[in-house]
């Protein structure tokens, strides 16, 4: 069998500039929109990590932001995942993180974006689903994932279940990362999740391909990564999962460090520290293509960098 599925990455790092921030502004979602009303959506399914309005308590910001959605997620699956600007405060109940959500605790998104969680409690934020020939696993990263916790059984489990010969793609996604070169070029962005080590050890036993990650402000790529060192395998076959940053979207950007005798890290493979977009496309079970594109630096919708996973008939 042969599958071919598009997939659009919407920013995920706030697209949305209103009130606090000047202006709207949101040109990539303005293109996918146009495409979407022009009968060429160009995608099978937009995936947001996180940061989706930065509204924090104020009401106008979500009107502005889902009426620049709409034209989108009326027509495509549009699946999110919570970050820190929707869900963190105080008493609140998530693990990690400060007041960052302004109050609302989760409930404005979770009211919006109901998602196929498997508790059916939208507050414990993590969920699956397929798409053609991918299985995309979606973390709750304002939740604990730590051994034990239901969160790191959820992907115990689902990871386990999932079948190679029907989904022979696996894509993990969260929003805080747990690699970032510009939060910690050492290895592990604790900072961001202490139960990382828990839970690359279950990405790697169940073959995870790829992990997305929002919250820092700009895009990167690294090798097959496990802890903090590249991990070579025979052409085709599976090394360990490759990380991309990919929150360039649109909220103010994170720069990387001058290089110098320790940094960049030999893991990370590709920094960009302007704002763009990513594109996935998955050619049946032996290829999976992940394009960077900027937004206007060096110029409009250029294609800086591109990310090729290739396997074998034994993926």
């Amino acid at each position: 069998t042969q599958w071919a599925t598009s997939l659009a990455l919407a920013p995920l790092s706030g697209e949305v500039r209103t009130g606090k921030q000047g202006p709207p502004s949101g040109r990539r979602l303005r293109q996918l929109a146009e495409s979407v009303e022009a009968g060429n959506p160009g995608a099978d399914v937009v995936v947001h990590i996180g940061d989706l309005a930065y509204a924090t308590g104020y009401e106008s910001e979500w009107d502005y932001f889902m009426s620049q959605i709409e034209p989108i997620a009326s027509a495509v699956p549009y699946m999110i995942g919570q970050g820190n600007h929707e869900r963190d405060y105080p008493g609140s109940g998530n693990e990690i993180g400060g007041t960052d959500s302004g109050g609302e605790c989760g409930i404005p998104t979770q009211a919006r974006f109901p998602m196929p969680t498997p508790s059916h409690r939208q507050d414990q934020g993590w969920y699956s689903f397929d798409q053609g020939p991918v299985h995309f696993l979606m973390m709750d990263t304002e939740m604990s994932a730590g051994n034990g916790s239901a969160q790191l059984l959820f992907m115990q489990a689902d990871l386990g279940g999932v079948n190679k010969s029907v989904t022979p793609w696996t894509v993990v996604m969260g929003h805080r990362p747990m690699y970032s070169s510009s939060d910690n070029p050492d290895g592990f962005d604790r900072a961001n999740g202490p139960w990382w080590p828990d839970v690359e050890l279950v990405l790697m036993a169940h073959q995870v391909d790829l992990c997305l990650w929002g919250h820092v402000h700009n895009a990167e790529v690294t090798c097959p990564l496990f802890r903090g060192k590249c991990v070579d395998a025979p052409t085709g076959q599976y090394a360990a999962p490759v990380h991309a940053v990919v929150g360039n979207g649109g909220q103010s950007l994170s720069h990387f460090p001058a290089p110098s005798s320790t940094y960049p890290p030999v893991w990370s493979e590709w920094r960009f520290a302007e704002f763009g977009y990513s594109t996935i496309l998955v050619e049946g079970a032996d290829r999976l293509t992940m394009d960077f594109f900027a937004d206007r630096v060096p110029a409009p919708n250029q294609k800086v960098h591109t990310l090729q996973l290739e396997r074998g008939i034994d993926h």
